[in-house]
């Protein structure tokens, strides 16, 4: 049944869809069928060995790897079964894949395969450099990258010790798959960010020859595209390669600060063309999202070491955002900034907090709906504020009252996680009522609108599916405030037809009696505000109780 048919090339995209969503089930099947029958696998390796002896069809044997991989979780542990002929079957089964014959789809299947026994391989590693002649043999076949690049990203995670001795035979068939056009730039990245994986565990002394002999081409085309006068867009893809290549030594090699030293001369090389090409493609939101994630990973790696470029980064970051409001540049200045220097930089933060804010006020004045990545991110921004460091926002020019007002208005925008992400920077930041005379000043002077706004979202103006987000306000709202909530909800529900007209006037008393005598139970909270809003939009509901 988990054949490949003879005309498998004619299927669309969702016939190829279907059938490999039900070869999925089938070899879920078999795991579970051989976690509880070990004798499965004597069954499958005699169907195998079938094949083997005699001329058979290439489905058959390709849909047999395919259940050797399905079963690889159970195999790990052969310690736990006396007696058991696994660790054999498995070496007879990856012994033989240099013999299949050649087919894309066996090739594929039994390159999946040895990713998928890396853990059993770690621990056999008389048999891991077989896998792994068989998997750096396929990388630069066009069909077959994918598969090869996957497991041997999977093997050099599981066996990094183990390999990291052969990083120097190693890097002769990424360099013939990195001047490769016909390779995508996708897996030229995973396998860089490999081998960096396994620079993490060569000698410190020989680091930096390692990553000089990855990651030279990438710098010298890098400064190459940085001294362009104009973007071009053929030069698009080369950019991004790069910078993905450049990321892959900041994410993927991962040493203690003291012995990053290498990563640092990196770092130096690449700094100002780096910062040309931020300049010079300011306009691409790829790029931006592609640089950003280097930086963020080399502050993650260097540590202490990148404290020299934090204050140019931001500056870098920040004007960049007032001319091109992308998301993914409040989401790096969270993630890689915020998080890790607010507060040994505070200073720092606050201004790049403040200009950030400022500049993403003036895009809300003029189309908030418009964006909601951003909004989300902003509100992301300032929840990681709120939470790492809130003296920061307790400050004067933080304006928390513009960012309150964009809250309110945000929650009735129509995106699931927008609206979600700003509800829980709502219920944060009431939290800090009592801690703050700028957040109660700021929750004070415009509780009416809050309640006026919340009231409208859980009525009908934001999605149903985010009610329950919307409702989570309410509790920090009556424990802090308790009498002005119970005034200001008496007097908005007040007016008629509001929130909508299916409300009537005694589901509005039940609800506000509701929400005041429930002010400590979240989850009863949850179930007033839902049942609220779903009578507010029409549904036949039962009083709430």
């Amino acid at each position: 049944k988990q054949w490949y048919q003879r005309r498998v090339r004619a299927w669309s995209d969702d016939q190829r869809t279907e059938f490999e969503n039900y070869r999925k089930e089938v070899g879920d099947t078999i795991l579970y069928i051989q976690s509880f029958v070990p004798d499965c696998m004597n069954v499958l390796i005699q169907e195998y060995m079938a094949c083997q002896a005699r001329t058979t069809s290439w489905q058959k044997i390709e849909a047999t790897l395919f259940m050797f991989r399905s079963v690889a979780e159970t195999v790990y542990d052969e310690t736990t079964n006396e007696g058991s002929n696994t660790g054999q079957i498995i070496s007879t089964v990856i012994e033989s894949l240099p013999s299949l014959p050649a087919h894309p789809k066996i090739s594929r299947t039994a390159l999946l395969l040895c990713g998928a026994y890396s853990e059993w391989l770690r621990n056999h590693p008389e048999r891991l450099f077989p896998a792994v002649k068989v998997l750096l043999s396929n990388v630069n076949d066009v069909a077959l990258a994918p598969s090869a690049v996957m497991a041997f990203r999977d093997l050099c995670i599981e066996c990094t010790d183990i390999l990291a001795p052969e990083l120097g035979l190693l890097m002769e068939p990424f360099f013939t798959v990195y001047r490769n056009p016909k390779i995508k730039n996708r897996e030229k990245i995973r396998l860089c960010w490999s081998l960096c994986t396994l620079c993490s565990q060569v000698p410190s002394e020989d680091l930096a020859k390692y990553l000089a002999a990855i990651l030279s081409p990438s710098c010298s085309r890098i400064k190459e595209l940085s001294v362009k006068q104009t973007p071009l867009k053929e030069d698009h893809n080369s950019v991004k390669l790069e910078l993905g290549m450049i990321n892959s030594a900041f994410h993927g090699v991962s040493v203690p600060h003291t012995a990053a030293q290498p990563l640092l001369e990196l770092l130096k090389e690449v700094w100002d063309p780096l910062k040309a090409v931020l300049v010079l493609w300011s306009t691409d939101e790829v790029i931006i999202d592609e640089l950003t994630k280097c930086y963020w990973h080399a502050i993650n790696t260097l540590g202490p070491l990148f404290d020299p470029y934090i204050e140019p980064l931001v500056d870098m970051l920040c004007q960049c955002y007032e001319k091109h409001q992308y998301a993914c540049l409040l989401e790096s200045c969270a993630q890689g900034l915020l998080n890790i220097y607010s507060s040994e930089k505070p200073d720092l933060i606050a201004v790049m907090l403040q200009r950030l804010s400022n500049t993403t006020f003036l895009l809300f004045s003029r189309a908030m709906s418009d964006h909601p990545d951003v909004v989300q991110a902003f509100f992301s921004l300032h929840l990681c504020a709120l939470r790492a460091q809130p003296q920061i926002v307790y400050r004067r020019e933080s304006n928390c009252k513009a960012v309150l007002r964009a809250a309110m208005t945000a929650v009735t925008m129509q995106e699931y996680h927008t609206v979600k992400e700003v509800s829980r920077w709502l219920v944060e930041f009431v939290g800090h009522y009592p801690n703050s005379s700028t957040v109660e000043e700021a929750i004070t002077s415009q509780f009416t609108f809050l309640i006026t706004e919340l009231l409208r979202g859980i009525g009908t103006a934001s999605p149903s599916s985010t009610v329950e987000f919307l409702g989570d306000l309410f509790n920090p709202l009556c424990r802090m405030c308790p009498d002005q909530l119970g005034e200001t909800l008496r007097a908005t529900l007040a007016t008629e037809n509001f929130p909508t007209k299916h409300i009537t006037r005694k589901s509005k008393d039940l609800f506000i009696q509701s929400i005041l005598k429930s002010s400590h139970q979240k989850r009863r909270l949850k179930v007033i505000v839902k049942e609220f809003s779903l009578e507010c939009r029409g549904y036949n509901n039962q009083a709430i109780r």
